[in-house]
This record gives structure tokens, C-alpha cells and sequence, in this order.
């Protein structure tokens, strides 16, 4: 549940939802191979901690070539502040969708970091975890219902099949971008340290499913959104074209008069 809680954030929830907006179910297929690779990724990275006596990936990195591992600490920094910088911001947007007061954005963009920075110095382990797996149970019902409510659109299996419509190219690469995150492969690995293999990967793998589970229900429920907009663009463009034929009509019986 941690590797599932700190990958799904604003950036997975926005391309999930846009997939399924501007192309229906059709890059399903991107989320199921994101969370295969995701999957296979964090398993080996897992499995070198546990099988190496403590290890983890990092430090793995660091004995074979210290400079190496000071160049990638250099950049897991950058980007993890670029993560946490997105992350902040999706929390404020989220705040946005229930009120417009400035005060109470503020007051979470500045709590946020010291309330995050109290969780990781609790220093438990099982308490980070148990909030994390609490947050993912919440996204997978809050979805799961909305996705019911909404209903699945046509071409759900079809979706399965890998193809790229039109245009999707950008939007399929960073689906498969936010879904298989690589930092979580060494948040993984260090997860894993003093853990036993079996129980170690059995959490990968459950944690690889739901974050596909909760970004496949994202994108069908902005298939919902991308039905509806056909269904509404259909008469308008009908209409339109009756309302043309009229005219045309019209245009031809005053040339005859």
C-alpha cells in the first residue's frame, strides 16, 4: 500500500483522467503494461535488498561506483522535490474543487509540509504504513463507486488491445510515466530491508494491482466524460447540418424566384 499510496498523486489521477476523456477505454492497455512493469521493477528491487542481507538498491549503487550513485542521488533529489512540489500543488487543487477561500488553501499549503514531515519522524514504520493503506482503500471505494455510478462505456475489453488513436502518443507515454514511478524503486528497497522474501513480494504485486485497479477506474470514469461529450456534440452537429440544408434550401428558392 505505500508503493500504491506514492505513486497515485495529482500527476497519475490528471493523465489517468485524460486518457479516458480525450480517448475513451482505447489506452486501457497502457495502465495494465505500466503496472506489469511497475510490478517486475520493484520485485527485483525488493528482492536484491532482502537476499543481500540489507542492501538496498541504493547502496548496491554506491558499492559498485560511488560517484555513479553521488550523480544519481543528485538527480532522485530533483526530482523527488519536482514530485513533492506536484504533489503540494494537486493537494491545493483538490481544496479548490470544495471552496474558493484563499485562506483555507493557504492554511493546507502550509500545514501540509510540517504534517507530512510529523508522519515520517514518528519513526514507525507501521504507522506511515497504516495511513498509506488507509488513504489507497479510500481512492480504490471513492472510484470504484464513481465508476459504478457513471457506469463502463463501450469498448472496455477493447481497450486491452494495445493501440494508439490519433494523437495519444503524448498522453499514452505519460500515462505508463506516472504509473510505473521509478523513484518507488528504491523506497521499495529500502521498505524491504530486514523483511522476509515471500511476504515482501506478495506486497509488491498486491501493490503493483491497485495502483493499475485505481488508475484503469480513473480512466473509466473519464470515459464517461468523453461519451457524454459525443452524445452532446452529436445533435449539435445535426442540427447544424439541418440548419445549413435549410439554408441552402432557402438560398436556392430565392435564386429560382
Amino acid at each position: 500500500c505505500v508503493l500504491t499510496a506514492s505513486t497515485i498523486g495529482p500527476g497519475s489521477v490528471a493523465m489517468s483522467a485524460a486518457a479516458g476523456a480525450q480517448h475513451a477505454n482505447a489506452l486501457l492497455w497502457c495502465v495494465v503494461a505500466a503496472a506489469i512493469v511497475a510490478w517486475g521493477l520493484n520485485d527485483a528491487a525488493a528482492a536484491l535488498a532482502v537476499r543481500s542481507g540489507g542492501e538496498s538498491l541504493g547502496s548496491a549503487i554506491r558499492a559498485l561506483s560511488p560517484r555513479a550513485a553521488a550523480v544519481l542521488a543528485i538527480l532522485l533529489l530533483a526530482g523527488s522535490l519536482a514530485y513533492e512540489c506536484n504533489i503540494f500543488a494537486g493537494t491545493v487543487a483538490a481544496v479548490e474543487v470544495v471552496t474558493d477561500d484563499a485562506r483555507a488553501r493557504g492554511a493546507v499549503a502550509a500545514l501540509n509540509g510540517p504534517l507530512c514531515a510529523a508522519l515520517i519522524l514518528s519513526g514507525s514504520t507501521a504507522t506511515v504504513s497504516a495511513a498509506l493503506g488507509g488513504v489507497v482503500v479510500l481512492m480504490v471505494l471513492l472510484f470504484a463507486a464513481t465508476a459504478c455510478i457513471v457506469g463502463v462505456q463501450p469498448g472496455f475489453v477493447r481497450g486491452l488491445l494495445p493501440s494508439f488513436p490519433e494523437g495519444s502518443a503524448p498522453v499514452a507515454l505519460a500515462l505508463m510515466g506516472t504509473t510505473a514511478v521509478p523513484l518507488n524503486l528504491f523506497l521499495g528497497s529500502a521498505l524491504a530491508r530486514g523483511q522476509r522474501l515471500a511476504p515482501v513480494r506478495e506486497g509488491v504485486a498486491v501493490a503493483s494491482a491497485l495502483t493499475g485497479l485505481i488508475c484503469a477506474l480513473i480512466q473509466a470514469v473519464g470515459a464517461y466524460a468523453h461519451a457524454q461529450r459525443a452524445a452532446t456534440a452529436s445533435p449539435a452537429a445535426a442540427g447544424g447540418g439541418r440548419w445549413l440544408g435549410a439554408e441552402a434550401t432557402g438560398s436556392g428558392d430565392g435564386g429560382s424566384g
